[in-house]
């Protein structure tokens, strides 16, 4: 039997975030179970909430930049294990619940004592990146996005 997964859940585009029960994250190929400890508030979840900025599924459940324990692996992972704590920028939201699912390519191993700094330092990278992106910025080092005559970000 699988352990209560409760969320602060967004029902409808600029409707009221309310707390109950979501279904428990069944794992695909390559993901990694966390037990959520710490959510980084990510402004842009603001500006979901009271404007629908983004587009999203409904309902949702946000929280982009978030970290815990992991409890549980696919057998196809091998960079992490049950134990371990572990940060994610995870695009499909999901930090603001008990239990959450992120593939294991978007997650990074920290000791505990680190984990808030860490949760915190990729919202600060992942705005960083929106902010350049926004702004016509190109990535270095990406053949496939970069152009020459544009300005890059270094």
């Amino acid at each position: 039997m699988s352990p209560t997964n409760l969320a602060a859940i967004l029902p409808t585009k600029q409707g009221t975030i309310t707390v109950g029960p979501v279904d428990y994250p069944t794992l695909q190929s390559g993901e990694v179970l966390i037990r959520n400890t710490v959510v980084a508030f990510n402004p842009v979840e603001y500006k979901i909430v009271r404007t629908g900025y983004f587009p999203i599924q409904y309902p949702a459940v946000l929280g982009f930049s978030y970290g815990g324990v992991v409890e549980a692996v696919d057998k196809t992972v091998t960079r992490v294990k049950k134990g371990d704590f572990v940060f994610t920028a995870n695009s499909k939201g999901g930090g603001y619940q008990r239990f959450s699912a992120s593939h294991e390519k978007v997650i990074g191993k920290v000791e505990e004592k680190f984990m808030e700094a860490a949760a915190a330092v990729v919202l600060n990278i992942r705005t960083i990146i929106g902010a350049a992106v926004e702004a016509g910025l190109d990535r270095p080092k990406d053949p496939a996005t970069s152009n020459r005559d544009r300005k890059s970000v270094v």
